[in-house]
């Protein structure tokens, strides 16, 4: 990792998805909500709306900006990068209707509108939700993002 080490990224990671903050460096507050939004491939640093999928019944979700239930775990770094995943399932609504289609990334962003929102991160979906009607997308606690 080049930029900054393993320890501070881990930090970075508390700081924005915990609201921890570091002695002597940053404060907490602000933002208490994080939505989490559904992609179709790699939203990238773009705004949060790139490639978010887009079906009858579906919406971003709301989780807390805390490492308590609803919130995201933060994995202690070693040698490598800092990484967090959500503490428990995040459960989206179910398609009622619209194009079929897989979903590969998820987000999150401090904004409820996609539409221009700032992108914070964006990790992987594991594994794949293929998505069709009567489907209802849970991202699992397998799904990742890393601070790099």
């Amino acid at each position: 990792m080049s930029g900054k080490g393993s320890t501070f990224a881990y930090e970075v990671l508390r700081l924005n998805l915990n609201a921890i903050a570091r002695v002597g460096a940053w404060g907490s507050s602000g933002a208490t909500d994080l939505f989490v939004r559904l992609h179709t491939s790699d939203p990238s640093t773009e705004t949060a709306g790139t490639a978010e999928v887009a079906y009858t019944g579906y919406a971003a979700v709301v989780t807390t900006r805390s490492s308590a239930a609803g919130g995201w775990a933060i994995s202690t770094p070693t040698s490598a990068n800092a990484t967090a995943s959500p503490t428990s399932a995040i459960t989206f609504g179910q398609m009622t209707a619209g194009s079929t289609g897989t979903i590969t990334h998820f987000s999150l962003s401090t904004s409820s509108n996609s539409t221009g929102a700032p992108l914070w991160y964006s990790g992987t979906v594991t594994p794949n939700i293929n998505y069709t009607v009567g489907v209802t997308p849970i991202l699992t606690t397998t799904s990742s993002i890393t601070e790099d």
